[in-house]
């Protein structure tokens, strides 16, 4: 056994593991609760559907990927300094809060509100990978990985569906909804999440703002997981597809919002049946976490490629059936990432992950909201 399998393995044993994985299915289906619902919420709340609504929306996609810049990284060193639970709870309650305020709060800055909220997800979701890694060794790092993605896609799968019936009886309703399971989730943290990062293997500073500096320098200290940077950003910009999906569903076959809640519902589904079963599957073959990168991003060019080709609406949902199996590459290449990188440093890593993620979906939609003004 390698020095770092032992560290990993000397880390405390995840007790309640499902407690993390539920927490952050709630926080997932919150937010999208709100943010599948919220430009109809804008248009109906406010009567206001043409003063400078594309600039909201461009200055909410500016906060949310300035505050992940700011942040994000950060929080995972300190994750490395204090422990994962007490990070993870502070994130959890700014989530809940800015929800509890949103519920509340009438204003215009609801949109920017609601971008924010994607910004403490990731928060909390980078926590939750860097929990997962802490105990078990490399061999099971992606199957474990890949359940704490399948958390995200129960949220989408049922939030979206959720705040769209939400928002036909009340526009309200959906904050309401939000509200509820973020206390419930907050509950659950408190009461069942253990801390996972043992007192021996925590990072030692002398104060938040070498904090700060250290988590700027991960590239620096760690040159090697830089070109996996470069490549996890690549591959996560080609799923920005995702975001102009209703568009060229809309031109080509006529689908209308419901038809697209429908099939985002389908996605996340498939997404949860492939980062439980199928990758569960796959591991069992025992693959290099080489082969399954290589192998998700040759099927994800494919099934792009194939999507311009399409003649019936219905071949979409074919199409992202196969093509969901693309997703199995990126719990494999945060393991590889995870690999790469010193014990003290796992926590630094999934926050720049997520900021990486983060800067991949709304980059491309900045510059297009921008060219649309």
């Amino acid at each position: 056994m390698s020095p770092v399998d032992g560290m990993m393995m000397h880390g405390t044993k995840m007790k309640r593991p499902w407690a993390v994985l539920t927490v952050l299915s709630m926080y997932s289906c919150s937010v999208c609760i709100l943010v599948f619902s919220e430009p109809d919420l804008f248009d109906d709340i406010y009567h206001d559907v043409s003063a400078h609504h594309d600039a909201w929306i461009v200055r909410g996609i500016a906060m949310l990927l300035g505050v992940q810049l700011m942040f994000g990284p950060l929080l995972g060193t300190l994750s490395d300094m204090y422990g994962r639970k007490s990070i993870l709870m502070a994130c959890c309650i700014v989530h809940s809060c800015m929800t509890i305020g949103l519920a509340f709060v009438s204003s215009k800055y609801l949109t920017q509100g609601v971008y924010l909220l994607l910004a403490t997800l990731n928060a909390c979701f980078a926590m939750g990978y860097a929990m997962a890694s802490d105990s078990v060794a490399k061999t099971h790092l992606t199957a474990r990985f890949g359940l704490v993605t399948a958390a995200f896609g129960v949220g989408l799968t049922v939030g979206l569906v959720v705040g769209h019936i939400l928002w036909t009886f009340h526009n309200k309703a959906p904050f309401g909804a939000a509200m509820g399971l973020n206390l419930l989730g907050f509950f659950i943290a408190c009461c069942c999440v253990h801390e996972t990062l043992d007192e021996v293997d925590r990072k030692p500073f002398n104060s938040i703002w070498q904090a700060y500096v250290s988590s700027l320098g991960l590239c620096r200290r760690q040159s090697n997981v830089f070109a996996i940077f470069v490549f996890y950003f690549c591959v996560h910009l080609a799923g920005t597809i995702h975001v102009v999906m209703y568009f060229y569903a809309n031109y080509r076959f006529g689908w209308q919002l419901s038809d697209m809640l429908v099939f985002v519902s389908f996605q996340g589904f498939c997404l949860v049946f492939c980062m439980t079963v199928a990758l569960t599957l796959l591991v069992r073959m025992d693959p290099t976490n080489r082969h399954l990168v290589l192998g998700a991003f040759i099927l994800q060019a494919s099934v792009f490629a194939a999507t311009t080709a399409t003649t019936r609406g219905w071949q979409l949902y074919l199409l992202f059936a196969i093509g969901m199996l693309h997703a199995v590459g990126f719990p494999a290449l945060r393991s590889i990432c995870h690999q790469l990188v010193h014990p003290e440093d796992h926590g630094t890593l999934h926050g720049r992950l997520a900021v990486i993620s983060t800067a991949a979906v709304v980059i491309p939609c900045f510059v297009q909201f921008e060219t649309w003004l």
